[in-house]
């Protein structure tokens, strides 16, 4: 038995030494891909938050609240709003 594991262990580490650089290669590739798509996705995601406050600043409630105002999040964030708010004063936006 022993044997036999030692020649699967040893056929695994022969693979990855033959396969490591394509492997790294395509892991590379993928992010800058990634990196390439993603960041200009996320410029837009920020650019229409901050179009959406209305040129006022960001907050992370702002965030939060853009993404659970659908369904039952709604609800649960209309609970914790509750429990987290400020005076009505201290809401004004600058």
């Amino acid at each position: 038995m022993w044997r036999r594991t030692g020649q699967v262990l040893t056929g695994a580490v022969r693979d990855f030494a033959r396969s490591w650089k394509p492997l790294a290669l395509a892991d590379g590739a993928f992010k800058v891909l990634a990196l390439a798509l993603m960041s200009p996705g996320v410029a837009l995601l920020l650019r229409w938050m901050l179009h959406d406050a209305s040129g006022g600043v960001v907050a992370d409630a702002d965030i939060a609240r853009l993404f659970v105002t659908t369904g039952r999040g709604s609800r649960r964030w209309s609970s914790a709003d509750r429990c987290f708010s400020r005076s009505p004063a201290s809401r004004q936006r600058v």
